[in-house]
C-alpha cells in the first residue's frame, strides 16, 4: 500500500528558507580563516577584519581585479588640465584680435608663429626653420618647414600652410575695419609701410564705409601688396620682411600673434 504525503504551502517555505542558508554557509566555507596584517587579530573568518576593518586577502584579491577592469584602455583621455577658471574664461578664438593672456595661453597652443621661446626666453625655430638677415637687420627672411598643414577644430585637414598666410595674418591685423587697432603697434613701427597701410584703410573707412575696407586683402595687386614691406613665396616658403630701419630684435617679434599666419 503506497502512502502519499503532501506538504503544507509554510512547510514548503522553510525548506527553501534552510536551503537558501546551507548555500550561504558552504560560499562562506570556501575561504579560510585569515590573520589580520593591520592589527594582529587571528582567525578572521568574515570579509572584514571584526576589529580594524581591514579587508579580507580574498576582498583585496577582488578589489584589485575590479580596479584593473575598470582602467581606461590606452590613448583614452581621462584627464584635462586647463589653463582657466570660471571667472578667467577665454573672450574670443581669434588669435590675431586678442590681447588676453587668457585667450593667449589657450590659443598659443592652438598656432605656430614663425619663432618660439624655450623656458629660458631663448629663440628656438618653429613654423620657420631657420632666419637670416642679409643686410645687418634691416631685412629679415624667414624658411618655412615643409608638410605643415591647417586642421579644422575637428582635426579635419583644411589646406596645405604657405608663405601667403602670414601676409594674410598682417593684413587682418592692420585693417583698420577688421581687427578695430588690436595688435597694430608692433608691426606699425616696424615693417615698412605697416602704419601707412594701417592709416589708408582708416581714412577708407570713414568716406567708404567699413564693408569696402573688409573686402581688402593681401593677394598680388592688393594695396597692401603694393604698400607693406612683406614678400611671400609660396614656391621657396620664404616671408621676407622690410623694415623702417635696421631692427637686430625683430625676430623676437615673430614669437606674438601680430605676425600669425591666417587661412
Amino acid at each position: 500500500m503506497k502512502r502519499i504525503y503532501k506538504l503544507k504551502a509554510s512547510s514548503i517555505l522553510e525548506i527553501i528558507s534552510i536551503l537558501v542558508l546551507l548555500c550561504s554557509s558552504i560560499a562562506l566555507c570556501e575561504h579560510a580563516a585569515w590573520d589580520c596584517p593591520e592589527c594582529g587579530k587571528t582567525g578572521n573568518t568574515d570579509n572584514f577584519c571584526g576589529i580594524c576593518a581591514h579587508p579580507a586577502p580574498w576582498m583585496r584579491t577582488e578589489t584589485k581585479a575590479a580596479e584593473e577592469a575598470a582602467k581606461p584602455a590606452a590613448g583614452e583621455l581621462t584627464e584635462l588640465n586647463t589653463y582657466e577658471t570660471q571667472a578667467r574664461e577665454l573672450e574670443t578664438w581669434n588669435i590675431h584680435y586678442s590681447q588676453a593672456a587668457a585667450d593667449l595661453n589657450v590659443l598659443c597652443n592652438t598656432f605656430d608663429g614663425l619663432l618660439t621661446n624655450d623656458n629660458h626666453g631663448n629663440l628656438k625655430p618653429n613654423a620657420a626653420k631657420s632666419y637670416e638677415s642679409p643686410d645687418g637687420g634691416k631685412t629679415w627672411i624667414f624658411t618655412l618647414n615643409e608638410g605643415m598643414t591647417w586642421f579644422t577644430k575637428d582635426g579635419e585637414v583644411q589646406a596645405d600652410v604657405k608663405a601667403s598666410d602670414w601676409a594674410t595674418g598682417l593684413e587682418w591685423v592692420l585693417n583698420y575695419s577688421k581687427n578695430d587697432s588690436y595688435n597694430v603697434s608692433m608691426p606699425a613701427e616696424m615693417i615698412a609701410g605697416a602704419n601707412d597701410y594701417y592709416e589708408y584703410t582708416r581714412a577708407m573707412a570713414e568716406s567708404e564705409g567699413a564693408e569696402a575696407v573688409q573686402a581688402l586683402d593681401a593677394g598680388e595687386g592688393s594695396k597692401f601688396a603694393e604698400m607693406v614691406g612683406i614678400k611671400c613665396d609660396d614656391a621657396a616658403g620664404t616671408i621676407t620682411y622690410t623694415l623702417v630701419d635696421a631692427l637686430p630684435y625683430f625676430p623676437s617679434v615673430a614669437t606674438y600673434n601680430c605676425l600669425y599666419p591666417l587661412s
